[in-house]
């Protein structure tokens, strides 16, 4: 849990690591938006439901999330939960849930959100916006294949 402790306002950027090295580009920019996002986070073979997140930065809110279970050859709209926050939901990180079909022995899933401004996750790896060293705004749609008999956890999608 991060806590805010106090505010101050520096003439430059700060020397803490988080502006300084963590969430910046090979070339010592800093991070400044940040592109639309999504994951799957757990899979129960009980209900056959796929769980996960999406986000979209600068206040662009996530308009929809698909999901599919063949590795893209079709799409489904994932359901989308209300939001956390009540009063602009944009700023909102965004949990969503599919149920994946049931005949189904292994699942070949893949994730793409997309933000109120039409902007969707690229399918592939190489048409991801440029990303930092440690990952961050990496933005490919996400994919991960598994067996469908099996629970998932967030620690194995990754």
């Amino acid at each position: 849990v991060k806590w805010l402790g106090g505010v101050r306002l520096l003439p430059e950027r700060s020397e803490a690591p988080w502006q300084r090295s963590f969430y910046t580009f090979p070339d010592g920019s800093p991070l400044r938006h940040w592109p639309v996002c999504s994951a799957a986070t757990a899979y129960d073979p009980a209900t056959r439901e796929l769980r996960g997140f999406a986000y979209a930065g600068d206040g662009r809110g996530v308009a929809r999330v698909d999901v599919s279970f063949d590795g893209g050859a079709t799409w489904t709209a994932a359901a989308l939960e209300p939001p956390a926050v009540r009063d602009d939901a944009r700023w909102a990180w965004r949990l969503w849930r599919a149920a994946a079909p049931r005949d189904a022995k292994t699942l070949d899933c893949a994730v793409r959100a997309t933000d109120l401004a039409g902007v969707a996750q690229p399918l592939a790896p190489r048409d991801a916006i440029a990303h930092m060293p440690k990952g961050y705004l990496f933005n490919a749609v996400h994919r991960i294949s598994f067996d469908a008999a099996e629970p998932v956890h967030c620690n194995r999608l990754n």
